[in-house]
């Protein structure tokens, strides 16, 4: 059987309107991935210069968790250049492994994840928020020192051929929610809020069947 692979690319230069659609893009149960690239400035004794990895999500097998159906998370392995000035410098990889495994609440428009070494289920995202909404769940890291994120606004983008709903969350390091596909901050990365000198995480391409 011949297969269609549909590679997604979400970066800045998507093509977003600000009008938004009525049909809802569930979050993938299979066959999809997620790449993205960390960016950040290494200290060298004497020059600061550029460290990147680059991180690639999968979905894994079904598995049955107090009576509901969930879905694993993989990442594999993590690549990671490391510049001239870094210790230690040059190109090298990390293993990865199991990361969670998540269950879809359709009717609510709503993705729950149980985190690798962890029993309890916690909000991974929802695809329901209003503007003005506070960020809660698993990618939250609010706190009475960290100011909440909220929903600055909605729009669509325009993911191949059809336009999906995104809400934007963060102006500091410009992270977004896109229906069905996740945070373009990585997808399991917590929202940094008003930290500073975080990495800067990219969505490179979502792929789906």
């Amino acid at each position: 059987m011949k297969k269609l692979l549909l590679a997604l690319i979400i970066c800045c230069h998507s093509i977003s309107l600000h009008s938004q659609t009525s049909v809802y893009h569930p979050f993938p149960d299979s066959s999809a991935s997620w790449n993205f690239t960390h960016s950040n400035i290494c200290w060298g004794v004497f020059f600061t210069d550029q460290i990147s990895m680059q991180v690639s999500y999968y979905i894994g097998m079904d598995t049955l968790i107090n009576s509901s159906i969930y879905h694993s998370l993989h990442l594999p392995i993590y690549n990671i250049y490391a510049g001239p000035n870094c210790w230690p410098p040059g190109n090298y990889t990390l293993p990865g492994g199991y990361m969670g495994a998540f269950r879809n609440d359709h009717a609510n428009k709503k993705v729950y994840i149980i985190p690798e070494s962890d029993s309890i289920e916690q909000l991974l995202y929802d695809f329901d928020m209003q503007v003005g909404d506070t960020l809660v769940g698993y990618l939250s890291v609010c706190s009475p020192t960290s100011m909440c994120d909220t929903v600055i606004s909605i729009d669509s983008v325009l993911v191949g051929s059809t336009y999906r709903k995104r809400w934007y969350i963060n102006s500091a390091y410009h992270v977004y929610f896109i229906e069905g596909i996740g945070s373009t901050y990585g997808l399991l990365d917590f929202v940094p809020t008003n930290m500073v000198d975080l990495s800067d995480i990219v969505l490179d391409c979502f792929s789906q069947n």
